[in-house]
């Protein structure tokens, strides 16, 4: 059992409310920095109540408290239930996003307009003799477009100069929570958690989110000046818990 006496010296003996939400940004620093030192510890003391709402992530009323940074911390700590969905179709109204569902119960709705624009022509309900099945090679091409054409438009609109900037407008958005894993001047990996495209969905054999991809290619490009290639190498549809992308910068090519 981990203990963790320093939150009862602060808090004391009352335990009062206040004297608790005076020391949370010391509490959030803290669990962070027992995650990254000890990744395997799964027991806490219950009557560290403050310490062990972090681990309790079932509780939506805890979710939605946690900032953009705390939330991706426990993602890459494993420490959200990861549930794959066992719907057949891929498009899953139980999408498998509870961070943003804890920020608002219509999430559910939203993703599922989303899903029925750009996963319809994957779901095996369409049959190879309907009349719109010849359309099915090139929605993979139409959704990259549309995300490409909605990744210009936001960075114009939000001023996107970073890719910090990025992560928080596509929480703002909610359209995935994004963690850059690596970045260098020709090379960035980037992972995304309850992406609105695929979280939650069966594993089918293959990457769903074009739409994704082409978001990133536009705020990325626009970021770095450059052309850039987004290749897709983890996603819910491949069996992943979460997205990962490789994005190549070719700094040859300027955008203009």
């Amino acid at each position: 059992m981990v203990i963790f006496p320093s939150l009862r010296s602060r808090v004391g003996k009352d335990g009062s409310k206040r004297q608790r939400e005076d020391n949370t940004r010391d509490v959030h620093s803290e669990v962070i920095q027992l995650l990254a030192s000890d990744p395997n510890i799964t027991d806490i003391d219950p009557l560290d109540t403050t310490y062990s709402r972090y681990f309790n992530t079932k509780d939506l009323d805890t979710l939605k408290e946690l900032s953009l940074k705390e939330i991706i911390i426990l993602y890459k700590y494993n420490r959200i239930p990861q549930v794959i969905g066992d719907d057949k179709s891929l498009l899953n109204i139980g999408s498998y996003r509870p961070y943003f569902y804890s920020l608002s119960s219509a999430d559910r709705a939203y993703t599922s307009f989303f899903r029925l624009l750009t996963l319809t022509f994957i779901d095996e309900a369409i049959k190879e003799d309907d009349k719109v099945a010849s359309l099915k090679p090139l929605m993979p091409c139409l959704e990259y477009y549309s995300g490409y054409l909605l990744g210009l438009n936001i960075s114009k609109y939000y001023h996107i100069d970073s890719l910090d900037a990025l992560a928080y407008i596509l929480h703002r958005l909610k359209l995935g929570l994004l963690d850059i894993v690596h970045e260098a001047e020709d090379k960035i990996i980037a992972d995304i958690y309850e992406c609105i495209i695929c979280s939650g969905i069966p594993k089918i054999g293959r990457a769903v989110c074009d739409f994704s991809r082409g978001l990133l290619a536009a705020t990325v490009g626009k970021i770095r000046r450059a052309q850039v290639k987004v290749k897709e190498v983890k996603c819910w549809g491949l069996g992943d818990t979460k997205c990962e992308f490789v994005i190549t910068i070719d700094r040859r090519r300027k955008l203009i």
